[in-house]
């Protein structure tokens, strides 16, 4: 039977950031990883501040396709247009290489990576777990004293929500092209929070990510057909002795992939509070820091919401 320190489900932004926390902690990371080609679900790019860059991606400033100082903001029907300032710019980075050169790194400094792979289920055996593991089609068991839970999957075997949890499915769509003429660096954002659309350029190229929830549309020029991106909800959820969950199971990422550097730091430091406190404390850790976040916008700007994690100058 294999033994890890940790294992870790899900190889994407909140994944990796506690494969670090475990690696930086002197700990051996598992990453299971369900899909074969590590990366994003839908290409394009990620936009962070320039403060989360700056604390953690600064290493890779190849990825970086374009920086911004405002952002353009009109309602879904255009019957508002305005500017916002940045207090710090923002950058877009594309999100399938920054996903990979994590993943690449995070191996090379001793996490061990195994794809097409997850826990289907967990048994407790006090300091430590026993996890099945679906590898490639195979039950295999590993041992760990944690699993940490980074992927988007609500309906994972290990977590239950609260009986009145609302659940909020996304659909995505994400288009791609040249400019046919001149036009500056600009992220113009188009919607509300259940149906927008973000247009960014730089260069000579453009690319737009268009969500809308609860159903499957399509738009002109899409590469990608529509396809269920993600979900989100309003509760804590309960999880076994020594599985904890990270940021993307908490409903504090937002489903853009915007909200990705907030989402790095918040899987980072709910690692290193369970290395560093133990499962219950952990938790309890957690869970206070999971309050304070979803309460920090209010509850009626839906620009702020959208936009969480952005520093916005208003």
């Amino acid at each position: 039977m294999e033994k890890y320190d940790i294992i870790i489900v899900g190889g994407g932004i909140s994944g990796i950031a506690a494969a670090n926390a475990a690696i930086e902690n002197g700990l051996k990371p598992l990453i299971l990883d369900k899909t074969l080609d590590m990366g994003s679900r839908l290409d394009g790019n990620m936009i962070i501040s320039e403060s989360t860059y700056r604390r953690y991606f600064q290493q890779y400033e190849s990825l970086i396709n374009g920086k911004y100082d405002r952002i353009i903001w009109s309602d879904s029907i255009g019957r508002s247009v305005e500017t916002f300032r940045l207090t710090e710019q923002v950058l877009s980075l594309d999100r399938v290489k920054l996903i990979k050169s994590l993943a690449t790194d995070a191996v090379y400094r001793g996490a061990t990576l195994k794809i097409k792979s997850t826990v289907v289920s967990a048994e407790n055996k006090g300091d430590y777990l026993i996890a099945n593991c679906s590898n490639e089609g195979k039950i295999e068991q590993i041992q760990a004293p944690f699993i940490a839970l980074g992927h988007r999957n609500l309906d994972d075997p290990l977590i239950v929500h609260a009986s009145n949890c609302q659940i909020r499915k996304f659909y995505g769509t994400y288009s791609k092209g040249p400019i046919i003429k001149d036009e500056e660096s600009t992220l113009k954002i188009t919607g509300d929070i259940n149906s927008f659309s973000i247009r960014v350029t730089w260069g000579k190229k453009w690319e737009k990510f268009s969500v809308m929830e609860g159903k499957s549309h399509e738009e002109e020029n899409v590469l990608n057909y529509s396809r269920l991106i993600g979900r989100t909800h309003i509760c804590f959820p309960k999880v076994p002795a020594n599985v904890f969950i990270l940021a993307n199971l908490l409903g504090t990422n937002n489903i853009l992939g915007m909200d990705a550097g907030n989402s790095f730091r918040f899987s980072y430091e709910t690692t290193t509070d369970m290395i560093d406190h133990g499962w219950e404390e952990g938790v309890k850790y957690l869970e206070k820091k999971w309050k304070k976040y979803i309460t920090s916008v209010p509850p009626n700007d839906k620009l702020k919401k959208l936009m969480n994690g952005i520093p916005i100058g208003l």
